[in-house]
C-alpha cells in the first residue's frame, strides 16, 4: 500500500520534524562511540548478502 503525501502546505513542517527525528538518533548514536569497522571480507560478505535484497525471488 503506497502512502499518501500530505498536503504541499504540511510538506515542510513534516520535512522539519523528519530532520529532527534523525538529529536525536544521530545525537545518540555519536554518544554510543565509534562502531567497530567490518574487515574487507566481512564486508565482502554483506555486500554479497544483499546484492538482491528488495528483488523478487524466483518461484520454485
Amino acid at each position: 500500500m503506497r502512502r499518501q503525501r500530505p498536503p504541499a502546505a504540511k510538506r515542510p513542517a513534516a520535512l522539519a520534524i523528519e530532520v529532527e527525528h534523525l538529529a536525536r538518533l544521530h545525537l545518540a548514536a555519536l554518544a554510543l562511540g565509534e562502531p567497530p569497522r567490518l574487515a574487507e571480507g566481512e564486508m565482502a560478505q554483506v555486500i554479497e548478502k544483499f546484492s538482491a535484497y528488495g528483488q523478487p525471488q524466483p518461484r520454485r
